[in-house]
């Protein structure tokens, strides 16, 4: 399991300027983060949440925010070897 620190995004309508310019950054967020194996099946993801919360409480970090995934692997990937991570917000201080 690993902490993310930093998410950041930007869309490609500002990519050209980021070369010129200096960032402006609007937020950050903390996240605590997991990856895992599998299809996106109700029953494939209901333990993963409960996971990554009593991980994040073991180390100190309060979840602030509901779990959200990320589904990485097109659809050709078979089932078994997709790749994909569940993301919850969690507060600033640690």
């Amino acid at each position: 399991m690993r902490l993310l620190a930093l998410f950041l995004t930007f869309s490609v309508s500002t990519a050209a300027t980021m070369a010129t310019e200096e960032p402006a950054y609007e937020s950050v967020r903390r996240d605590g983060a997991i990856e895992f194996r599998g299809g996106r099946s109700a029953e494939n993801l209901s333990g993963y949440p409960g996971e990554l919360e009593a991980w994040l409480a073991a180390q100190g970090y309060e979840a602030v925010g509901d779990p959200e995934y990320a589904f990485f692997s097109p659809p050709w990937v078979p089932t078994p070897l997709r790749r994909n991570e569940i993301m919850i917000e969690v507060a600033a201080a640690h």
